[in-house]
């Protein structure tokens, strides 16, 4: 199927839709902080970028706690970052390719490893849900990307097969799991000319996905 004929998209959010990611990163550094545990910021950065589970990586630093203690250690975070995530973080352009989606009838999904409480903010303060169908995040299935657990969910929930849809994303974690998923895949990246990407498309912005979708 040509990119044209695609019914359905599936995208990645923080660093493709919104920019949350160094609110994430800060997040995370400050509550450990009020723990008592000491994070190194890039470890934890690289951690995140690289799909871990919200759950797991609270593991990482604190490998005893019990699900009383994550709860409570995803409700501090949550406390210390929430609004800063409730501002306007759409990226410039995502908009207006999202009106352009949906008046074509193709059908939007999120997948995301933003874990549901900083994920219900973000939704509301950006106006996504008035042109997202479903959101899947990964409180919502066993495996983060790259498997593609989370990708084949939101294609379920669309009713639409993963080979009819592409999924959009800033990382190759993202580009992995679409693979996997047997999904088209789009990265965004900043520097496309000098990063390698199993990728079928790389471009530089997501204003660029309208010509590549024949929007334009």
């Amino acid at each position: 199927m040509a990119f044209q004929d695609i019914k359905a998209v599936v995208f990645d959010l923080d660093g493709t839709l919104v920019d949350t990611l160094p609110i994430i990163i800060d997040g995370w550094v400050k509550a450990f902080n009020k723990l008592g545990i000491n994070v190194d910021k890039e470890e934890l950065s690289a951690r995140i970028r690289g799909g871990i589970a919200t759950n797991e990586l609270i593991k990482a630093y604190v490998p005893n706690a019990s699900d009383e203690q994550i709860i409570s250690i995803r409700q501090l975070r949550l406390s210390i970052i929430k609004d800063r995530l409730s501002k306007n973080l759409l990226f410039p352009g995502v908009e207006e390719l999202l009106q352009k989606l949906k008046s074509k009838g193709i059908r939007l999904a999120i997948a995301t490893g933003m874990s549901s409480g900083p994920l219900e903010i973000v939704v509301k303060s950006s106006g996504l849900g008035k042109y997202i169908s479903t959101i899947v995040s990964s409180d919502d299935v066993e495996r983060a990307k790259p498997a593609p657990d989370i990708v084949l969910e939101a294609f379920r929930r669309l009713g639409v097969d993963p080979k009819c849809g592409v999924v959009v994303g800033d990382t190759e974690k993202d580009v992995l799991a679409g693979k996997a998923a047997g999904a088209h895949t789009v990265l965004i990246c900043n520097e496309c000319g000098k990063k390698e990407t199993v990728a079928e498309k790389a471009i530089n912005s997501i204003g660029e996905l309208s010509k590549i979708l024949g929007l334009n």
